[in-house]
């Protein structure tokens, strides 16, 4: 790039010397032109693939030794089947955005096969779409591994460990001199994405902002509007987006918030989740306005209810926006389930919407003792990736962060921040706990409870629901949070078959397609029931929850995410 731009230079000898005489003379003649600027040496840049094209046959083959490293990601020998096809054994995916040794390092690759698939031909160099080494990703997994285990951690308490500070990790030699610094330079430094998506620093702007105003302000003089209560065990879709507005009545009798509720609902679709924050009735003095008091009498009662409407779709909610905007669907089906005249239905003001990305999960409870909580982050193979907590507050992206300990109103308060969109692809589930930390048991927090907000809406819960079958134990897992394709495998299936026949994809295109078309929910499941309960007190040591959660996986309580992902290699 330095050498093209220096060669269309005004002061580049080619250009001085394709310039007409007389302008030669008149630079010669002239006063004496400052030197050409010297470019700056282009900085360096990490290696990037050459080509993302490849046949069905290679494409194929490349999927079944992808299968086989997932399988034994700590062989190299499916490896060997590409040795000599250096272009497939560095191929980096644009589905997955990862090579084959990103694959066996993000799958728990030990560093001795991970030299060996280097000694191979694998590069060590190439990074993968979120611009991380397979170096970085070995020193993200062994980060997430030294917390999670507690061997280094749990043996700290909380006043001689510091905020937020990571134990020093050992450094294996066994990749060269290379490799080794470059784990032992800070992980911050390493997992730092160059031009691929978000930096880590930009993601928790709203949550500090949540954060500020939770601790500025007294929780006892914050009202809160009320989200949907969940029942033990329950589970409901995270709303993607929702829509708010003022809905003004005409009826004398009191609004029956039940029927007003079913009819918003009606008129938004099935899948509207309808929340009736406020009814507020309109003063006589308000009615009457310019009137005689005769005529203020005879006027109708107005109230007015202010509305949430959650949807599990951003494009469902633009188009609900719309219609409450554009017509008067919405007014003529209220005021045909209520039994009223249409025209007593309307709007106060436009409707506004939201989109709900960056979520807030607190927990709250009326005592001064710690109530602490932690989040822990589960790939699509049951495999714990993080523990999010009070010690080691964010995730590696920032996607999933921890407030650490606080108090608002003298009350002991602990929140997690989840932005939905940025947690990475391989993490299906996260699994929140709570520990009771200076009673002998949760039964020394009086109405603890777990609320849900987004963070462009900090005082209207999404979700809220009591933890009240906790009480004898030390520690709990009260909440699971998980990942769901908005298409099943077998739709999937059909997608894939169609664009093959009707339009000859290739298959990488089909897998590509799909992989751009993919969308997702978060549902989330109320838990802190008996068998989720725990004795120990698994502050800074997450071992006995990380079994607990374990075990429920293997025995299939435990839920999980289905896969949407294209089966484009079997049409």
């Amino acid at each position: 790039i330095s050498n093209a731009l220096a060669s269309f230079s005004p002061f580049s000898q080619g250009n001085l010397s394709k310039s007409s005489p007389s302008k030669s003379s008149k630079l010669s003649a002239g006063p004496s032109m400052p030197p050409p600027p010297v470019p700056e040496p282009p900085a360096e840049v990490a290696a990037q693939p050459s080509s993302y094209a490849l046949s069905d046959e290679d494409y194929i083959e490349w999927k079944c030794v992808l299968k086989a490293c997932q399988a034994s990601p700590d062989s190299v020998e499916p490896l060997r089947q590409l040795a000599s096809k250096p272009k497939l054994l560095n191929w980096r995916s644009p589905v997955s955005g990862q090579t084959l040794l990103h694959e066996i390092a993000e799958r728990g690759a030990s560093g001795t096969t991970v030299e060996s698939a280097v000694k191979l031909g694998c590069s060590a160099s190439l990074p993968n779409s979120r611009g991380e080494t397979p170096a970085a990703v070995l020193v993200r997994k062994s980060a997430g591994s030294v917390v999670s285990s507690g061997s280094r951690v749990g043996s700290m308490t909380r006043n001689s460990m510091g905020r937020g500070r990571m134990p020093s990790m050992p450094v294996d030699d066994s990749f060269g001199s290379d490799f080794s610094q470059s784990l032992q330079m800070p992980s911050q430094q390493l997992l730092q994405p160059s031009g691929f998506g978000f930096s880590p620093a930009s993601l928790p702007r709203q949550q500090q902002q949540v954060q500020q105003t939770a601790q500025s302000a007294p929780a006892s003089a914050m009202f809160r509007k009320r989200g949907k209560v969940l029942a033990t065990n329950a589970c409901t879709s995270v709303p993607k987006a929702n829509i708010c507005f003022s809905m003004n009545l005409q009826q004398n009798a009191d609004l029956d918030t039940d029927q007003l509720e079913k009819s918003i609902q009606a008129a938004y679709g099935r899948g509207a989740k309808v929340q009736i924050d406020e009814v507020e009735e309109e003063a006589p003095e308000a009615r009457r306005g310019a009137s005689s008091s005769a005529a203020a009498v005879s006027a109708p009662r107005r109230q007015m209810a202010k509305c949430r409407v959650m949807f599990d779709s951003v494009e469902e909610a633009r188009s609900a926006q719309q219609m409450s905007t554009c017509s008067r669907a919405v007014q003529s089906i209220v005021a045909t389930s209520l039994g009223i005249e249409g025209s007593a239905v309307d709007f106060e003001g436009s409707a506004s919407m939201d989109e709900v990305d960056a979520i807030t999960l607190k927990l709250d409870s009326d005592s001064s003792q710690i109530l602490c909580g932690a989040c822990l982050l589960y790939n699509d193979r049951n495999e714990c990736e993080k523990v999010v907590c009070y010690s080691d507050r964010s995730s590696s992206n920032g996607s999933v962060r921890h407030s650490g300990d606080t108090q608002v109103d003298g009350k002991s308060v602990h929140t997690v921040g989840v932005v939905q969109s940025q947690i990475p692809r391989e993490v299906t589930q996260l699994f929140f706990s709570i520990c009771s930390c200076a009673p002998h048991d949760l039964s020394g927090f009086k109405n603890p409870s777990v609320m849900l907000y987004a963070n462009n809406q900090p005082d209207a819960n999404l979700l809220e629901y009591s933890i009240n079958q906790a009480a004898k134990s030390t520690s709990s897992v009260l909440a699971k949070m998980v990942r769901q394709p908005a298409r099943s495998p077998g739709d999937c299936a059909v997608l894939a078959r169609m664009l093959r026949k009707k339009f000859k994809m290739p298959l990488l295109c089909i897998d590509l397609c799909l992989a751009m078309a993919a969308e997702t929910r978060w549902d989330i499941q109320a838990l802190g029931t008996q068998e989720w309960n725990m004795p120990e007190k698994i502050c800074g040591s997450y071992t006995p929850c990380q079994r607990l959660i374990e075990a429920k996986l293997r025995s299939g309580e435990g839920g999980g995410s289905g896969s949407g992902s294209a089966a484009a290699a079997s049409v």
